[in-house]
């Protein structure tokens, strides 16, 4: 009785542990994030020796039944030879390579066990676990597709155990051997091989940087599936137990894992939300007043002087903009960037995602006095990234719809199952299925008429053509607009033609992503209301690589035309300006008189002493630590680094939720 209640309490701490250092996720999709393997294959040997130490008699007895077998085997060959060995064993093939003594029966008992772990391992566990790990991110819930990806796990263990168990003799001996062996090699590969190649933003990886590695890798896969045959060669009775050990061992591990992180998070209990952020007046201005932000996301200042390089005139045309190259931002991605833009709050990552976005939209007053001020306050932006929940924004956002969405579950489990293999997958075939966080953005569509917002730059430029500008007479008119601008993945070119990534250039989406500003302009021109618009262009962030220390300027680009300054040529301003002064400029176009918000943009002299911060996080390794935040503060041009002074490293507590 003793010695089950200490096994209950071994058993009972580890998974307590496990919930206890769960690890919270990124901003973006992290397929090197393994849940819980170490700690769960520790504890598993934990509670075997627990249960070994409880059954002591019985152990040894099984050991003793192996040794007799072994010693039995051993002499068996040496008596009468290998041929007559294997022979007179009643349960093994003949020495032909495909007559075999085994019915089909017993083959597929032996080939089940292989194929359920297999099917488990790459198809149920791993599309589980990576949603696990990143399930802030995709814009489903676990209820959603569980059962999709089950199905598929079971229908490939059904086909897999009807092949295996046709193969017969020594060949049968060898496919099962294959089948082992790469199980294996991928669960090592996928917990234990793979580089940090950073989360899935969709940069694109410098694939021959890693060619050494590659062939490491692969000489690694080679040795590590070759231990099966080694095994059958030298013992079939220890090849047999090993065969049948092994994947039994992987799925209990990670049936194990599965239920903690399951219980640790709660991802079985999310549920679809009722609100989400519409399209509902997206192309609907105001005969009133018009304040207008476009953000094109990780707009960096570099990226418009390479535009200017090739072509020095081609802003010339956004008359009464004054464009600042001397501007920051606060952080070098969209989390917990667009946040701060829009209510001034500041992360040090030290709280989770939902407690810091729930608070800064509670206590802002930014948006509250636009609204005050008769303005209609409309984001276009997606979830996850600008914030976490929808009611957080509820009556700060007029676009915010009641209904429910719908989740194509058919291309998702295709999605999860190729992440799956992106992880699993020896480095030479990483990058057939290489993706990025953007592929899961539009895996929802809405059951009513009016869709939720997402990030699609062309289907924005389309509908804006076909649908036109709108007026509305009641109200002015604030709208931010989010659009994927030059960030990756890169899927448009200058003519604002979808086009695959190997056709067009950060440069070129940039140059698209203003042509579609041009459009918005045209037709604004055309509705009178042009003259009388207050309009900002700028970026959330600029270009970020996270998985180093920073080691240059990151500066972002900003284009601002207040009220009236239509006909004047494109200025340029190096006033020291950073997202602070936008919510001061946009409460200045809207006519508030406030001493609570910082000056305009026009209000900061050239050669004003501003101090300035900007933090970069750096992220840290895969299941060893979150990384940390380089604090910076600047005086003067900022594009000049030796004016960037680190002043500490913060280390990050929540990465994002």
């Amino acid at each position: 009785m003793r010695k089950k209640s200490k096994a209950f309490v071994y058993v009972y701490l580890t998974f307590f542990t496990a919930i206890l250092l769960s690890r919270p996720v990124s901003a973006y999709i992290d397929p090197a994030t393994t849940s819980y393997i170490i700690q769960i294959v520790a504890a598993a040997f934990i509670t075997l020796g627990v249960v070994f130490s409880a059954l002591t008699t019985k152990s040894k007895l099984f050991f003793i039944k192996i040794k007799m077998k072994l010693m039995e085997e051993y002499y068996s060959r040496k008596a009468r030879g290998e041929k007559a060995s294997e022979q007179s064993m009643s349960d093994s093939p003949s020495t032909s390579r495909w007559f075999d003594n085994r019915s089909f029966k017993g083959r597929m008992m032996i080939s089940s066990v292989s194929a359920f772990a297999i099917a488990f391992t790459f198809i149920i566990f791993g599309s589980y676990d990576l949603f696990i790990a990143n399930k802030d991110i995709f814009p489903f819930t676990f209820n959603e597709i569980w059962l999709y990806i089950l199905m598929v796990g079971l229908i490939c263990f059904a086909v897999m155990t009807v092949i295996l168990s046709l193969f017969r003799g020594k060949v049968y001996n060898w496919v099962i051997s294959l089948a082992v062996g790469i199980l294996l090699a991928g669960y090592i590969q996928g917990n234990f091989l793979n580089l940090n190649l950073g989360q899935l933003t969709g940069d694109a990886v410098a694939w021959d940087r890693y060619k050494v590695y590659m062939l490491l890798n692969c000489l690694a896969w080679i040795l590590i599936i070759a231990v099966p045959f080694i095994i059958g060669y030298a013992s079939r009775i220890i090849w047999r137990g090993f065969c049948f050990v092994l994947p039994s061992l992987l799925v209990v591990i990670q049936t194990i894992s599965l239920i903690v992180a399951l219980v640790g998070i709660g991802a079985s209990g999310n549920t679809s939300p009722d609100l989400y952020l519409s399209t509902r007046g997206i192309y609907e201005v105001s005969s009133k007043d018009n304040i207008i932000v476009i953000v094109l996301d990780r707009l960096d200042e570099d990226y418009i002087r390479q535009i200017l390089e090739d072509d020095p005139n081609y802003f010339d045309d956004l008359d009464g903009f004054t464009r600042y190259t001397n501007n920051l931002s606060y952080y070098c991605r969209s989390y917990p960037s667009v946040v701060n833009m829009l209510t001034g709050a500041v992360s040090f990552y030290d709280i989770p995602a939902d407690d810091f976005v729930s608070k800064a939209y509670a206590e802002s007053r930014f948006l509250p006095d636009l609204r005050a001020h008769n303005y209609t306050t409309k984001l276009y932006m997606e979830k996850n990234f600008t914030y976490t929940k929808t009611e957080q924004l509820a009556g700060i956002a007029d676009n915010i719809f009641n209904g429910k969405t719908l989740v194509n579950a058919g291309t998702v489990t295709k999605k999860l199952l190729n992440l799956s293999a992106y992880r699993y997958v020896p480095h030479s075939m990483k990058p057939s299925f290489w993706m990025s966080t953007a592929s899961f953005m539009n895996m929802t569509e809405a059951v009513e008429k009016t869709p939720a917002y997402v990030t699609d730059d062309l289907l924005f430029y389309e509908n804006l053509k076909s649908k036109g500008l709108s007026v509305q007479n009641q109200k002015n008119n604030f709208v931010y607009y989010h659009l994927n601008g030059s960030h990756a993945p890169y899927n448009i070119n200058e003519r604002v033609e979808r086009v695959s990534p190997k056709q067009t250039s950060v440069k070129q989406q940039t140059m698209g992503c203003f042509n579609i500003v041009r459009e918005f302009f045209r037709q604004l021109k055309e509705k009178g209301l042009y003259n009388d618009a207050n309009i900002i262009i700028t970026g959330d962030h600029g270009k970020s690589e996270d998985i180093k220390p920073l080691n240059r300027p990151v500066l972002t680009g900003l284009f601002v035309k207040p009220k009236g300054s239509y006909g004047t040529p494109l200025k340029t301003s190096r006033a020291p300006v950073n997202t602070d002064n936008l919510r001061g400029t946009i409460i200045k176009m809207a006519g508030i008189k406030s001493d609570e918000y910082p000056p305009a943009y026009w209000e900061v002299p050239e050669n004003a002493d501003v101090v300035r911060k900007y933090y970069y996080r750096v992220n840290g390794k895969p299941n060893k630590d979150n990384g940390y935040l380089e604090e910076f503060e600047i005086r003067g041009d900022a594009s000049d680094f030796s004016n960037w002074h680190k002043l500490r490293e913060i280390k990050i507590k929540y990465p994002h939720a």
